[in-house]
């Protein structure tokens, strides 16, 4: 089985179509089952849905459909993580079968809590594939108001003929895309809390004018730092004092595959639940370890002593 994060989480990452249907081919070639993890797919910085590489589209041509599981879930896009709401989807009767028996609505009783959220969600997204370019944008671009209707009611059959449930059949159409532009307006505020944030960090360390590097930063919601060619470059020594006059917590060596090796640590910075204040604080107190560490030699042991990194295993 292949196990695929688009975006990758957590820094992410994405491919693109041409590299996922070289994937696929390779999949269906020599009969693998192919997991796509989207959990963050939602949180793209690309708006443009039929920009980003979409692996049913792809199974689809690749005739790969009855390989693919796909799984997602609202804990990112929703921020609703505490509620472990998610689900996987398939065309192979037998994986189903198999997802069946495990799975969380055997345990509980989706009728009074999930199901109704996963029903709209469902909706939602066969709304999302019907708007036009595949933006964020309202319900309004579909165009007029009975265009508008027609769409629920082709999404709303769509949906009955996938989980046999009529939960959202007497909603009226006015509600569903009040409910729909609600969800619409929290993730573009959302997006644009993230890129906001994003840009704030970005702008703060090319003023700083050190050599660093980045993560790709092509999905919401965090980003990897990587300092490197700062003076008597120490490693774990570094690290630990860096967390002892900061509290800032960094890790050595490479991440996550980023080309450059040369970094010798790297931040992460979670700024999806991160406040705007909080921004500057922060990496105004990293910048000033690296200017101390630099100007006082920090790292030089005949000035300060070297932390041991040899840790005895009691």
């Amino acid at each position: 089985m292949v196990v695929l994060t688009l975006p990758n989480n957590p820094n992410g990452e994405t491919i693109n179509e041409n590299q996922l249907k070289k994937l696929f081919q390779f999949a269906n070639e020599k009969g693998i089952y192919i997991f796509v993890d989207m959990l963050f797919d939602q949180l793209s910085f690309e708006e443009d849905r039929n920009k980003r590489p979409n692996p049913i589209k792809i199974a689809n041509e690749t005739e790969t459909l009855n390989q693919l599981v796909v799984v997602d879930a609202l804990s990112k896009t929703q921020n609703l993580a505490g509620i472990r709401l998610g689900w996987l989807a398939t065309k192979n009767t037998t994986l189903e079968r198999i997802i069946n028996r495990i799975s969380i609505t055997l345990l509980s009783n989706p009728s009074l809590t999930i199901e109704p959220l996963l029903q709209f969600e469902a909706l939602a997204r066969i709304i999302d594939s019907q708007i036009p370019n595949g933006d964020r944008a309202s319900i309004s671009t579909l165009g007029r108001k009975t265009k508008t209707n027609l769409a629920f009611e082709r999404a709303r059959a769509d949906l009955n003929i996938m989980s046999g449930t009529q939960w959202l059949e007497n909603i009226p159409y006015w509600r569903l895309n009040e409910w729909y532009q609600q969800r619409q307006n929290w993730l573009n505020e959302t997006m644009k809390y993230y890129k906001d944030n994003l840009t704030l960090i970005q702008f703060i360390l090319d003023e700083s004018q050190r050599p660093i590097t980045r993560s790709p930063d092509q999905a919401a919601y965090n980003t990897f730092i990587g300092f490197g060619n700062t003076e008597q470059n120490a490693g774990f020594d570094k690290i630990l004092k860096l967390f002892l006059l900061t509290g800032i917590v960094a890790m050595s060596g490479q991440c996550f595959g980023q080309p450059n090796p040369q970094s010798e640590f790297w931040i992460r910075i979670t700024y999806g639940g991160l406040s705007r204040e909080r921004i500057p604080e922060t990496l105004f107190r990293l910048l000033g370890f690296l200017n101390l560490w630099d100007e006082m030699e920090l790292g030089n042991s005949q000035k300060f002593p070297k932390i041991d990194t040899d840790f005895k295993i009691i």
